[in-house]
């Protein structure tokens, strides 16, 4: 599963899997949250690794501090169940080389690249049990960014059991 959501010119604390897909604020390309911060009757979601994704509209000055200040914390029936900086969850940042343009619209490049964080063990989310992800946003950024949160593993539907 994936979720955005919106790194800001602020310190905040950003919430990701609160809002199912398709609704005003979560289309489809930003969200495929099956519900309202929890998965729908008979479905399970194994996670088997966390990763985020940044959007190339940054500053390269902010890079570094926001992904060493900044962190993912993972909740699972209002219970902590991972936490981390989110430089190790880094994944699916490949530019090649690093061009700095003078302002944040112009789209820096950088070539930051991971696999994101393996969980060993998975953790498993049944249905009907209330998830959320907090990203603590603790410096300020020179311009407002999307960071995509991946939920890899399996997810089993109902009749695939």
């Amino acid at each position: 599963m994936y979720d955005t959501i919106q790194m800001s010119t602020a310190v905040a604390v950003h919430s990701a899997f609160i809002s199912k897909m398709g609704s005003t604020s979560k289309p489809k390309q930003v969200t495929n949250m099956l519900g309202n911060g929890e998965l729908p009757l008979d479905h399970v979601l194994e996670i088997k690794r966390i990763t985020i994704s940044l959007h190339d509209t940054l500053v390269l000055a902010d890079i570094e501090p926001m992904l060493d200040a900044s962190y993912l914390e993972f909740f699972l029936n209002d219970q902590t169940m991972f936490t981390s900086p989110l430089r190790y969850l880094m994944a699916n940042n490949a530019y090649s080389g690093v061009l700095e343009l003078a302002s944040a619209a112009a789209h820096t490049k950088f070539g930051l690249l991971g696999q994101g964080y393996e969980l060993d063990p998975p953790i498993v989310i049944e249905a009907n049990l209330p998830i959320k992800v907090e990203v603590g946003q603790t410096v300020v950024l020179s311009a407002a960014t999307n960071i995509l949160i991946g939920l890899h593993g399996v997810l089993t539907r109902p009749g695939e059991r």
